[in-house]
């Protein structure tokens, strides 16, 4: 998803906030029923896809919820949000467990991380378990899910 093409830019289209606008872009094209999308890169790019793997021998079910407040790793106070989710009855009193893609700021080019795990710091692309932090939520008797998220200076 390149925001300055051919190639990217160094400090501009390899930072986190370009990561969630493909991320964003890919999300809403599936909401629209499109059911491909093709990433182009080249050798000498500054813009990196990534592969889906699977994950789990079993079908999941999966809510998506991106915070867009835009935050730079400079500023000390970020705000957080909060999400209501109505869920379907059979879920009352079930645990949901949360999965984060954090980083510092969106034009950050490093720390990033998926749910306490880090894919640079062993500098080859590998996962690193950076985080043990386990994340969930209660869902109440009436099938709500309240998630709060307080964002924090990495």
């Amino acid at each position: 998803m390149g925001v300055v093409g051919p190639i990217g830019l160094v400090g501009g289209t390899n930072v986190f906030g370009t990561g969630l606008w493909a991320l964003n872009f890919l999300l809403y094209a599936s909401s629209l029923g499109i059911t491909s999308v093709v990433l182009h890169m080249t050798d000498n790019s500054n813009l990196s896809a990534w592969l889906p793997i699977p994950m789990y021998e079993q079908q999941l079910t999966s809510i998506v919820v991106v915070n867009g407040k835009i935050v730079n790793s400079s500023q000390d106070h970020k705000d957080g949000m909060a999400v209501q989710l109505q869920l379907q009855p059979s879920t009352a009193g079930r645990t949901v467990y949360l999965s984060y893609l954090r980083n510092s700021g969106a034009e950050s080019t490093e720390n990033t991380t998926w749910n306490g795990i880090s894919f640079e710091q062993n500098r080859d692309g590998t996962p690193l378990q950076v985080s043990d932090d386990e994340h969930t939520v209660q869902v109440d008797a009436n099938s709500m899910a309240n998630l709060c998220y307080e964002t924090q200076k990495l």
